[in-house]
């Protein structure tokens, strides 16, 4: 269990960082190994919470402040990606 926790942790703010990376250097490449440590986080939350008597609704809304947000995060990042896109094409456009 602690092996569990100690990942949970680390992919948790490894994936803080690197949603903070990609809305600066976006590409859906790395959108989507974003939403990927999201996904790894919630798993790995889910089964701390099955396995230990912590509360619940702590748990929770723990969980559910570090989802929005890093999503939040990523879906900005994916907006900013689609406007680099569609500048880029403007720019081909003009040529």
């Amino acid at each position: 269990m602690v092996i569990l926790l100690v990942s949970h942790i680390a992919i948790a703010l490894s994936s803080v960082a690197w949603a903070t990376y990609v809305l600066l250097q976006p590409s859906m490449k790395k959108i989507t190994v974003s939403y990927g440590m999201i996904g790894a986080t919630l798993v790995t939350g889910t089964v701390l919470v099955v396995l230990s008597s912590r509360s619940i609704l702590a748990s929770c809304l723990t969980g559910l402040v570090y989802a929005v947000g890093m999503t939040c995060v990523t879906i900005a990042a994916h907006v900013k990606v689609k406007k680099l896109a569609a500048a880029a094409v403007e720019i081909n456009k003009e040529r």
